[in-house]
Order: C-alpha cells, then structure tokens, then sequence
C-alpha cells in the first residue's frame, strides 16, 4: 500500500516519463482512495487482534513463498486482488528502471581500467538483488525475473542467480567481493555484453510492449469518453508520457509480435532434427497459427507508421480545435484509427494455444532422448522464453 500510495503522489509531482506513465494509467486518485480504504478497515481488525503477550512472533516472518503468501491473503481478503495486481505492474517498471540506469553505468565503465570493472561489478550484484521476489524484497515478478535471466549465457546466469538467491547481505558482499578479485579483463568485457542483453529486454520487449498496451488501453479511454473534460485528461495524460515520436522513429521502429515467438519456435525445431510424426503435427499447428498472424502483419510497419500520423493528429486538433460535440467527435474517430493500426496481431487464445502446444512438444521429445545435459539444457530455455514471451503479451 505505502509503495503505491508513494508512487502516485511521485507521478504527480515528479519527471520521470516512463515510471509516470504505469502510475498514471494504472492508478488514479478513486482507486487509490478504494485501496487505502479497504486497507484501513483490515488494519483496524488485524489490530484488534493482536496478542500483546505474543507481540514477538509478529517480527519472524513466515518461512513461505512470496507467492504464496499473496495468493493466500487475496484468498482470504479478495478486495487486495487488485492492489496487488497494481502494486506489482508499478513495481516491475519501477525496479526494470532501476536496473536500466545501473546497467547503463556499467556500459560507460572502462572494463580494462580497476575503476571501471568495480563498478561492473557493483551493477551485477545491484541487477541479482533486483531480480529478487521474496517478502523481505519484493522487486521484481518471476516472470519479469525469469524472462530477463533467459537473455543471458548459462555462466552468468548463475552469478546473477546466485547472488539474487543469497539469504543474507553479508553473503552477496563476499560474492562481490571475490568476483572484485578477479583481473581477467575479458571477464569483465563479457559480464559487460551480458548486461547490456539484459538492458535489450528491458528497453527493447518490456517497455516497449507494456507502452503499447498503455496506449491501447488510453485510446479506448479517449473513445469511450463522456465529455470534454474526461477526453481531455486521457489525453493529456497520454501525450505528456509516452513520448510517441521515440516510440515510433527511435530505437525501438516496431518490433513485430509474432517475430520472437517464429524464431523461438524455430530454434526448438531446429535442435529437434528427429521429429516424431506427434511432434511434427504439432509444429505444424503452431506454424498454422503464426503464418496467419503473418498475413495480418505483413503492413504492420505502415500500419503503426499511420497510427503515429493519427496520434499526432489527435494533439493537433486538441490544441487547435474547440472540444465541442463536432471537436469530440473528431478525435474520436481518429482515436478509433490509431487503435485500428496498433491493434495486437495475435488474439489472446491463440498465444495460450501456441504456449500450450510448445510445452507439449518439450514434454514430448525430453521423454525420449538420452540423458544429455547440454540438449536438456538448451531446450530448457527455448520452452521457457516461449512460456514468458506468451504469458507477457497475454497479460
């Protein structure tokens, strides 16, 4: 509660686009006043409850999963369903950032200079404990944590792993402290091209597919305006955050939904030379399924290069038009445009089915080879970035 409390008040009143922008959307002053609400009311119970001569107890935390405690409070109190819904969106863009402005430390350090590779190392032991979900640290999703660890190479993946798994501080500090003693300066080059993956992910799939979704959510918002003032605040609270031309021309030119998921599925093809006639059929099926997302998409660049057009069109008339009813309703027909052409390519079934299949596939094949770490391994990986790249973009 206090770390949405704080981030709302923080949108208001600070600068930082990308942060705002989650917090914008995903919580306004009604919600937030709902959750302290029923916050409270729980509160008060939970103090009325309180055993005073057992007060110690309270201080030792319960040997659980942090999933698991969270599925058994929503169980029990279903009105936090959506805080922590809520809380966690914010806080995975919160911790993501974080990491980005670490990493992007870590890039500018000269590897070969003593200076630059303590502060590579600093940035490895910040990312492991921002990879962590457990109650003392609730940083970052599994999911998030698990996609940003399959960007990276089994060796460093299990330095990160490590020290996001360390139980005590004093142990991360040792584990830092003997990768400080490291001089090979090809180590450091490598963990520096490692972290630069995992900014990649962050920059390139995370925020720029949850910046998408937002601007579908907030075009949806502006379409389904009652009046001047509601449409207005949409829109205001759209073009103040996403920064569309960036979005759009920068870096991050459209990355196609079904790109990532063809060429995960084409590597688990490509290491399973041996197909059975089950395996084979279904491949066959997910093939089925991208290749007709494949024919929607085949104008996706033009498509979403008309929906940046209609966006801006939108701030124009804005700026340059009395939101009367003719105004009203001219920025929503260009608001329903712009959805058109950024509209997701893969419906949600289709994703589960592709997701499903693929674990089908894994099962299959695992079932019937010999024992080979190194395939087991590879196929590991493959199954489980297909798993995250659907459950993100069904999300």
């Amino acid at each position: 509660m206090e770390f949405c409390l704080v981030s709302f008040i923080s949108s208001h009143i600070k600068q930082e686009a990308e942060i705002n922008l989650f917090c914008l959307v995903t919580l306004n002053k009604n919600k937030v006043l709902n959750h302290l609400e029923n916050f409270s009311k729980r509160l008060i119970e939970e103090t009325g409850m309180i055993d005073v001569n057992n007060i110690g107890q309270l201080t030792a935390l319960p040997n659980l999963k942090r999933d698991q405690v969270v599925a058994d409070i929503i169980n029990n109190y279903p009105q936090f369903r959506e805080l922590y819904s809520d809380y966690q969106q914010i806080r995975d863009i919160h911790s993501l950032e974080k990491m980005s402005d670490y990493i992007n430390l870590a890039l500018s350090a000269d590897p070969k200079q003593r200076e630059g590779q303590l502060i590579i190392t600093r940035v490895l032991q910040v990312t492991g404990e921002y990879l962590k979900n457990t109650l003392e640290s609730p940083k970052l999703s599994n999911t998030t944590s698990e996609l940003l660890l399959l960007s990276l190479p089994k060796n460093t993946r299990q330095v990160i792993i490590g020290l996001r798994n360390s139980l005590s501080h004093a142990y991360s500090l040792s584990k830092r402290t003997r990768i400080e003693e490291n001089t090979d300066v090809n180590f450091f080059i490598g963990v520096q091209n490692d972290l630069k993956k995992i900014n990649d992910v962050i920059i390139d799939d995370i925020f720029y597919n949850n910046k998408i979704k937002i601007v579908r959510m907030l075009l949806k918002k502006v379409i389904n305006s009652e009046n001047a003032k509601e449409l207005h605040e949409n829109v205001e609270i759209m073009f103040s955050n996403v920064g569309f031309d960036k979005m759009f021309t920068g870096r991050n030119t459209v990355i196609m939904e079904h790109e990532k998921l063809e060429k995960l599925i084409k590597e688990l093809s490509d290491i399973i030379s041996n197909k059975t006639d089950y395996e084979n059929e279904l491949f066959n099926k997910i093939n089925t399924i991208i290749n007709f997302v494949k024919t929607k998409s085949e104008n996706i660049r033009t498509d979403y290069y008309m929906a940046f057009i209609s966006l801006k069109a939108i701030i124009s008339t804005m700026n340059n038009r009395k939101l009367d009813h003719n105004g009203i309703r001219v920025m929503k027909f260009l608001a329903n445009k712009a959805l058109e052409n950024i509209a997701s390519k893969i419906e949600p079934p289709n994703i589960k089915q592709i997701s499903e299949l693929s674990v089908k596939i894994t099962r299959s094949y695992l079932s019937r080879i010999q024992d080979n770490n190194l395939i087991h391994d590879k196929i590991d990986r493959i199954a489980c970035e297909i798993f995250l790249q659907c459950r993100i973009r069904n999300k």
